[in-house]
């Protein structure tokens, strides 16, 4: 579309209404008044429309000071409670993981930091912060909350105006360069203030007319730029569903009064629908290999979808639906005892994050696998209010002990449904995309009576290692963090397949492709899983999985070159391991763990902590970096190491 405006600091009021259909039913008040002349009663107008219209519907509407159930989907009503709220009153803001990014009593926030690419500032102009704020407000009514959002929603129109670079075009993703403004940030911006919108705070009285009309004003300027990508040509992967299909949709319904963006609805529904499509492989499986970045798309067709039921607007057929609603499905299949999916990729989804999108397929596609999985492993208290009727009303299911999607490139057993349960995760990569994949293959993740024990610490650091510090100057910090090195698998020769500098430089690793086959076992399961990474070497994991007793973990290798290699373990934050009789045990909690390794030729142990990585971890201030146990086995040619993990009692 030409003639879009790229300015918000030169876009004039009147430009605002004469982008209205101000014959539209509703209007009359906005058109009597500015075709008056009378700014000032149209400004007032406008903001009486967005309090007073009832179409379209957001997912929850608490204006007019209504108090309600304040959905916990919505960030600040539940996790963060009220301190991340009080600690915005301070200008402390959380923007990611337990970093509080403290901007002082000036509010001094537009820093060359925050300007940046990376993903503390991306995450810090999403604003986040004034939906905590407005939660608070919709909890409690106490004026301190509304009058500290009027002040930061001021200061952010006045210090943070979207200029949109020249040669942003269809196929950019980037819509200011020099204030980093990415296009994926900017639509979850106008998404929370849509949040504070319907949460009542926009309308307190110790928000002047002038700031709420300016949010509505920029949330329109902002939400026209995406009519850019109107000819862009279809990319796989989560980043072009969301801001060329899943946002521009949700801005199409939302803002009808304004006939160019009320084309977005035409202009995004057909980008979903091709992505429903295409996006799944031929297990049912996501396309990016990631368990957190397969949540973060469902819930990018899923939130559309609920809203476009909510308005009585199309989106997807029935086919589309259920590739969706088989995703979800397998995905549920996978999440383990403690109510987090596998840690495979980057970051790592939560059991609060698995139950929400969980209870909203219960809902919208009537799966009732999903609401089982939510009752079986006891997550309903992080359902949405909205989804918890249709999770407590479902049909049992039978669900699998084992779950193994292989174009996906997971395989998951447990040795019950319960939050006490046992289970295993393996890493056995697929075809798919190398989107925040990991050089992970054959990777183990261990959980003992519903607690994590062996996993993979390292992917908390997810955002923390996005900062333009890490990403602009090949950090060794983040090649670790997507390397072999921070996962728990075979180092042939001490060494990892991509080396820690390559990946730090470029963190794109394409899977390295895994042959996997199962079988079950007395009391158990078998799985065999092997790759050929290593020129020359041929890599092979077999996993014994004695329900409720243990692991025998036998690592093989053909061909294996010169040694001696390294069978790394790492052990979750909170885990303790010392030496036992023969061996290690690993305590966390009520969970105890025995581990006995052996090889063959001489096996050498190490048991440290991973200082060198996670010693300073600003995410875990004071907290002891976790364990480490890496076994040295084999010389040259042929060689295995066999590492057994036994349950034991307290």
């Amino acid at each position: 579309m030409a003639g879009i405006p790229r300015d918000e600091c030169a876009v004039s009021d009147e430009d605002f209404f004469q982008a209205m259909d101000l014959g539209r039913r509703g209007l009359g008040e906005v058109r009597r008044a500015y075709e008056a002349g009378d700014l000032p009663a149209a400004k007032q107008a406008v903001v009486e429309h967005f309090r007073r219209r009832q179409r379209p519907r957001w997912f929850f509407d608490l204006r007019d000071r209504r108090r309600g159930e304040v959905p916990s989907s919505w960030s600040g009503s539940e996790s963060t409670d009220l301190q991340a709220v009080d600690e915005a009153l301070q200008n402390r803001f959380r923007l990611t993981g337990r970093l509080v990014w403290d901007f002082g009593k000036d509010l001094r926030w537009r820093t060359q930091e925050m300007r940046g690419l990376g993903s503390p500032p991306s995450t810090f102009k999403r604003c986040h912060f004034l939906r905590d704020l407005a939660a608070a407000y919709a909890r409690t009514g106490s004026s301190v909350y509304a009058a500290k959002f009027a002040e930061l929603v001021g200061r952010w129109l006045a210090d943070w105006p979207l200029v949109v670079d020249p040669d942003f075009g269809p196929g950019d993703a980037v819509l200011s360069r020099s204030d980093g403004h990415k296009a994926m940030p900017t639509a979850f911006r106008v998404i929370n203030w849509l949040d504070c919108l319907y949460g009542g705070v926009v309308f307190a009285p110790e928000v002047p007319v002038d700031t709420a009309f300016g949010l509505i004003r920029s949330m329109w300027f902002t939400a026209l730029q995406y009519r850019r990508y109107e000819t862009s040509p279809y990319v796989p992967a989560n980043h072009h569903l969301w801001e060329r299909g899943t946002a521009p949709f949700i801005f199409g319904i939302m803002f009808p009064e304004f006939p160019e963006i009320a084309r977005l609805v035409d202009q995004g529904r057909p980008v979903i629908a091709r992505h429903a499509e295409r996006s799944f492989l031929s297990d049912g499986g996501y396309e990016e290999r990631s368990t957190s970045y397969t949540f973060a798309p469902l819930r990018m067709f899923l939130r559309p979808l609920q809203l476009a039921l909510l308005n009585r607007t199309p989106l997807l057929d029935r086919g589309q639906e259920a590739k969706v609603k088989r995703c979800v499905e397998n995905t549920a299949r996978t999440v383990m005892p403690h109510g987090a999916p596998p840690d495979i990729g980057d970051g790592s989804a939560s059991a609060e994050r698995a139950a929400k999108l969980l209870g909203l397929t219960a809902r919208l596609l009537k799966s009732h696998v999903a609401a089982d999985v939510v009752n079986r492993l006891r997550l309903q208290r992080h359902v949405d209010p909205d989804d918890r009727e249709a999770v407590e009303t479902y049909r049992p299911q039978k669900l699998p002990l084992t779950a193994h999607y292989p174009a996906s490139g997971y395989f998951v057993a447990r040795d019950g449904w319960t939050p006490r349960a046992s289970a295993m995760s393996l890493s056995a990569p697929g075809p798919g995309l190398p989107n925040h994949a990991h050089d992970d293959a054959l990777s183990l993740q261990l959980v003992v009576r519903g607690t994590p024990v062996v996993g993979t610490p390292m992917t908390g650091m997810y955002n923390f290692v996005q900062q333009d510090r890490y990403r602009n100057h090949a950090a060794p910090l983040r090649g670790h963090f997507h390397a072999m090195t921070s996962h728990n698998l075979v180092l042939v020769g001490g060494r990892p397949l991509r080396s820690i500098e390559d990946l730090a430089r470029d963190w794109r690793v394409e899977p390295t492709p895994v042959q996997t086959a199962w079988e079950e076992v007395k009391g158990g399961v078998r799985v065999v899983s092997a790759h050929r990474g290593y020129p020359g070497v041929k890599l092979s994991r077999e996993v014994v999985f004695l329900y409720r007793k243990g692991w025998r973990v036998r690592d093989r290798m053909e061909g294996g070159g010169s040694g001696p290699h390294v069978c790394r373990w790492h052990f979750e934050y909170g885990v303790d391991v010392a030496k036992g009789d023969g061996g290690f045990v690993a305590t966390r909690r009520e969970a105890r763990l025995g581990i006995r390794v052996s090889a063959e030729g001489r096996a050498r142990t190490r048991l440290y902590r991973d200082t060198r990585w996670l010693r300073k971890n600003p995410l875990r201030p004071g907290e002891l970096a976790p364990w480490v146990l890496d076994v040295t086995f084999g010389g040259t040619g042929d060689g295995w190491v066999e590492t057994c993990f036994e349950v034991l009692k307290k």
